[in-house]
């Protein structure tokens, strides 16, 4: 557990100085218990080192309960699955048995699975069929790791990510260290027109390995595009963006969608905002776009200052796509 927290708050170099200091906090533990276990059964006797252990027992479960809070911060819905449970199962159980290979012999000879050992210098044979056995879960393993990472890439449903669009966005992962490594992937070439001020959403495709992305530009047209390769899946022209000579003030030309939409992952939608001009004027229509290819879902045209207006409410359409009433 100690591990995993460690894990959880610090990467790299932080990460394995601070289980490093842990370490020698853990050396305590064997240093104290027998100075404390000899002055119990000395003093009370040896019913009272059970007791102890007991007591202090309780007083680490209550102060974990109470100081202890949740050190993931992005919690794995797929932890508790069949695949992941399997795929670290065959980690840990290959991996033991390498290494106990590993200690016991000082060189494996491959054409003969023939092992010199390091402490008798006798020559000790291999079992084949285990070393094949080790290496074919390590293999599995990693076939199911790639495919469960691939499965369980966190969806970004809304502005930030949070429902709240507080803009507070925590990438745990991205730290220094590992931005000064990354690069462009040549493999992602998507095509879009029209400027971006929404910000790209990202979706999973429930019970597949493929995922969206979800661009909103303002020109009025929304793209979802192959999250791998950045191919296009489908494309929705809303209508005419209003133009900067229609509008009083504002520096953005033309003023189409601007505010990041929401996806409902359970109705497998995305809601947004459109600026448009038509002949009757300008308006703000609100649109619910199925995600599977596009189309106008039934009953999600809405015109806010109509809606609105339909409850007695005064509507006033500001630049930037910001609202008041």
């Amino acid at each position: 557990m100690v591990r995993a927290i460690v894990r959880d708050h610090f990467e790299g170099d932080r990460a394995a100085h601070m289980m490093s200091s842990l370490t020698t906090v853990f050396a305590l533990g064997p240093l104290l218990a027998p100075i404390i276990g000899g002055a119990l059964l000395v003093r009370y006797g040896w019913h009272s080192i059970f007791l102890f252990i007991v007591f202090w027992s309780l007083v680490l479960l209550v102060a974990a309960w109470a100081l202890l809070g949740e050190s993931l911060r992005e919690p794995d819905k797929n932890a508790l699955q069949p695949v992941r449970i399997l795929t670290n199962y065959l980690f840990e159980w290959s991996r033991a048995i390498i290494d106990k290979l590993h200690s016991n012999y000082g060189r494996i000879a491959v054409n003969g699975c023939r092992g010199i050992g390091p402490r008798s210098g006798d020559a000790e044979v291999v079992p084949p069929r285990v070393l094949k056995t080790a290496c074919l879960c390590l293999i599995i393993a990693t076939l199911f790791a790639t495919s469960v990472e691939r499965g369980t890439a966190q969806s970004v449903l809304s502005y930030h990510g949070i429902q709240d669009r507080s803009g507070n966005f925590v990438v745990p992962k991205l730290i220094w260290d590992n931005a000064q490594n990354m690069h462009l992937d040549e493999s992602f070439r998507a095509r879009i027109s029209g400027h971006v001020y929404a910000q790209p959403l990202f979706w999973r495709v429930p019970g597949a390995n493929s995922a969206m992305l979800l661009v909103a530009t303002e020109d009025n047209v929304v793209y979802a595009l192959d999250a791998q390769s950045g191919r296009e899946i489908w494309r929705r022209a809303l209508g005419k963006p209003i133009p900067r000579s229609s509008l009083s003030s504002g520096n953005i030309s033309p003023l189409g969608i601007t505010g990041t939409p929401v996806i409902d992952h359970d109705a497998q939608a995305i809601f947004l905002d459109s600026a448009i001009e038509n002949e009757s004027g300008q308006h703000h229509l609100v649109f619910g776009l199925a995600l599977k290819d596009g189309s106008i879902l039934q009953g999600w045209l809405v015109d806010v200052a109509q809606a609105l207006a339909a409850q007695r409410i005064d509507f006033v359409s500001q630049d930037r796509t910001s609202v008041e009433h």
